[in-house]
């Protein structure tokens, strides 16, 4: 069948122009294919992805320095071959199916895969596929571009590793963790948060925090600090829950604000540490505290607690009475105003022994000097003080008032060893004292002297004037004697008229002199009875 012809018929000057537009058309389009094929081909080089182009035979065509960076095959080495050499072994007819594929002229986008590098090694991909067809729509070819998941596998790994990790530690966690949206609703209580109150996690989720608290000041108060952490202001308080039972629980709640997009506030994160065991660890402390200071205040007994640098700390109202003193006194005072310092070395001896730990409790009678400077006796309970540890903190002394006791067992004492009658030692008395005596002078290797004096005229006194008359005599020669002798020295009546003198470290010579002494004052007159009486020895 002929085909139509058109003939323009045209002069020369319009034929040359039409000639030259054909021309500048031509031109321009071939300008505008080349630079959009430099264009191509520039991004194509520059690109940290990996392209290659392939033929439908699945035969690689071109290979740019991406796919040299990542699978380390150069352009020689992967120029003219089969693309499925990227690929795991026994990967072939996946590879096969893939080219059918591609013929029909579909696209592929975003596909996962894993390739082979030239060392062996893989490489995880996202693979994008695009067919190319010819001037007559035949697909001749496809352009395969490729980038390495590897890194971002690797960091969604890291993360989700993380995750987990965080999600362990929420859900092992010692710590309650609450998290509140800005309209009050809880957005996520962790199981151990749900524990502690007796709930589970459904149960608080979308409920306000205030509405688990113990009292309506609680509540109140939370308001206050909800306004300033929505203000982002980070804070930690004390808070008493009621847990589902009822009962109380105690906790540290430290808050900080979540952060959005922006730095905007979306809510609130608490985390809720319980310290309702310590809590009641220490009401029960105070509570002992309360009795132990009552029991320490209002006891008959006097108590007086020391610290470990041997400082009187407390002293309670029986001691001060016992004493005289008032508590300040004795606070500044210290041992000095209520002990003899012969007294404090063992004292403080026992404390040590309570310090150390070697004994727990002693028992001991002490003399305490009260404010007036008479003497209280004490028997005394001392202990030491621990904490939890076994550690002392203090020492107690628990004083019960034994001085008319002491008074009447002193007496029962003197009258042992004393002569009723001059209130000087008596026999048993001045053995003793001789038997000391004697024990001294050998240690300091001295000697001891003992005189014994019988008064003359004695019975007459008693026939003449009465007994009374001599007993007065005797009591005159007893205070005669004493003002002759030294401190040291003893005088003692050992019966009737019969006096004994025992001299500390004094030689034959010296107990001449003495004795010379003592016969010099029996030769002075004794006034009894109004009469003046001489009485020798």
């Amino acid at each position: 069948m002929p085909r139509a012809v058109t003939v323009l018929l045209l002069g020369q000057d319009a034929l040359r122009s039409w000639v030259d537009q054909v021309r500048a058309l031509i031109v321009t389009q071939a300008n505008r294919t080349y630079k959009l094929a430099a264009l191509v081909a520039a991004i194509v080089e520059l690109s940290e992805d990996a392209i290659f182009l392939a033929g439908v035979d699945g035969v690689i065509q071109s290979w740019n320095p991406g796919s040299v960076a990542l699978l380390g095959y150069t352009v020689e080495q992967a120029v003219g071959h089969h693309a499925s050499m990227l690929l795991r072994p026994g990967r072939e007819e996946a590879m096969q199916g893939f080219l059918k594929h591609v013929r029909t002229g579909e696209k592929v986008r975003d596909v996962e895969s894993v390739f082979v590098r030239r060392d062996g090694s893989l490489v995880e991909v996202r693979i994008s596929v695009a067919p190319l067809a010819d001037a007559n729509g035949e697909f001749v070819a496809f352009l395969a571009i490729f980038r390495d998941l590897s890194e971002r596998n690797r960091q969604e790994a890291a993360l989700r590793a993380k995750e987990t990790s965080y999600q362990k530690l929420v859900e092992t966690a010692h710590e309650g963790i609450w998290m509140v949206d800005v309209d009050d609703r809880s957005t996520f209580v962790n199981q151990h948060m749900a524990d502690l109150l007796g709930y589970s996690v459904e149960e608080m989720l979308g409920r306000s925090p205030s509405d688990f608290y113990f009292s309506e000041a609680g509540r109140l108060e939370r308001d206050q600090h909800r306004k300033r952490s929505l203000e982002g202001i980070k804070e930690s308080r004390d808070v008493v829950y009621r847990r589902r039972d009822g009962e109380p629980l105690w906790a540290v709640v430290a808050t900080t604000p979540i952060l959005g997009d922006g730095k905007r506030i979306e809510g609130t994160l608490a985390m809720v540490s319980d310290i309702t065991a310590r809590v009641k660890a220490e009401e029960s402390l105070r509570a002992n505290e309360r009795l132990f200071r009552s029991l320490f205040n209002e006891s008959p007994a006097g108590q007086i607690l020391s610290s470990s640098d041997r400082k009187i700390v407390a002293v309670n109202r029986a001691f001060c009475e016992m004493t005289g003193y008032t508590e300040a006194e004795i606070l500044q005072n210290g041992w000095d105003a209520i002990t003899p310092a012969d007294d404090q070395a063992g004292i403080f001896a026992a404390f040590e022994r309570l310090w150390s730990g070697e004994v727990d409790t002693m028992q001991m009678e002490r003399r305490y000097r009260r404010k007036d400077g008479s003497w209280l006796w004490g028997h005394v309970g001392v202990a030491r003080v621990a904490d939890d540890s076994g550690r002392a903190r203090y020492v107690i002394d628990q004083v019960q008032d034994i001085s008319d006791r002491k008074q009447a067992q002193q007496a029962l004492e003197h009258q042992a060893l004393h002569d009723a009658l001059t209130g000087l030692p008596n026999r048993v008395l001045a053995r003793d004292r001789l038997d000391q005596a004697i024990l001294l002078a050998r240690r300091q290797q001295t000697r001891v002297a003992l005189l014994i004096i019988d008064l003359d005229h004695f019975k007459e006194v008693n026939d003449t004037f009465g007994h009374q008359a001599g007993d007065q005599l005797l009591r005159q020669v007893g205070e005669r004697f004493m003002a002759e002798l030294r401190e040291t020295d003893t005088v003692a009546r050992l019966g009737g008229d019969e006096f004994a003198i025992v001299l500390l470290a004094a030689d034959a010579d010296a107990a001449g002199v003495v004795a010379a002494k003592l016969l010099a004052a029996l030769e002075r007159p004794f006034v009894v009875e109004g009469q003046a009486l001489d009485v020798g020895a």
